[in-house]
C-alpha cells in the first residue's frame, strides 16, 4: 500500500468542485486505487490517492504515469460562506504519514487477532506439529553432524597414516 501525492496542486475556485476517479488501467494491472473522492470548492493543494497492490509481484510506476482523472463540476449556486483554504505539501505529507500509521496499525492488529484466533482453535494440533517438526528436525541435524564428523575424523586418520607411511611426517 502506498500513498501518491501529486506534484501538481489544484487551485479550485469557489464556483467549481471536482471528483477524482482512478484510471481503469490500474485495475487491469491488479492495482486497487482508493479514490481521493471529492475536491471541495475553494481547495488549494495537492491531491492524494492510496494505491494497493493486489498482485503477488511488485508493481512499479514512473513519475508522470497517469493515476487518476478529475471531473470538474460547475456549481449553480455559490455559497458565499465557502472560504479558500490551502493545504501545503508539508501538511499533506503529515496527514499521509498519520493515515498510513493508522491503516497499517489496523491491518497488523487484524492479523494479530486472526493469529490469536487460529491459535486458540488449533493450539493442540499446532503444538504437536511444531514439537514433532522441531524434535525430528533436531534429531536429523544431530545425526547428520555426527556422520559428517566421523567421516572427517576417519579421513583425517587415513591422511595421517598415508603421510606418515611415506616419511612425509616424522615425529
Amino acid at each position: 500500500m502506498i500513498f501518491v501525492i501529486t506534484h501538481e496542486e489544484i487551485n479550485m475556485p469557489t464556483n467549481l468542485c471536482g471528483t477524482v476517479y482512478s484510471r481503469n488501467s490500474l485495475a487491469q494491472q491488479g492495482i486497487l486505487a482508493l479514490n481521493a473522492g471529492h475536491i471541495d470548492p475553494g481547495f488549494h493543494g495537492p491531491i492524494t490517492i492510496k494505491l494497493i497492490n493486489l498482485r503477488t509481484i511488485d508493481w512499479t510506476f514512473k513519475l508522470g504515469d497517469p493515476i487518476f482523472t478529475i471531473v470538474f463540476h460547475t456549481l449553480d449556486e455559490i455559497d458565499n460562506s465557502i472560504e479558500n483554504f490551502e493545504i501545503t505539501k508539508f501538511d499533506t505529507e503529515k496527514r499521509v504519514y498519520a493515515t498510513t500509521d493508522i491503516s497499517l496499525y489496523n491491518a497488523l492488529y487484524d492479523l494479530a487477532l486472526l493469529r490469536e484466533f487460529v491459535k486458540e482453535k488449533e493450539i493442540g494440533r499446532a503444538l504437536r506439529k511444531w514439537f514433532f517438526k522441531t524434535f525430528w528436525g533436531l534429531v536429523v541435524f544431530i545425526l547428520t553432524c555426527s556422520v559428517a564428523l566421523l567421516a572427517a575424523i576417519s579421513s583425517g586418520i587415513k591422511i595421517y597414516e598415508f603421510l606418515k607411511g611415506h616419511d612425509i611426517i616424522k615425529w
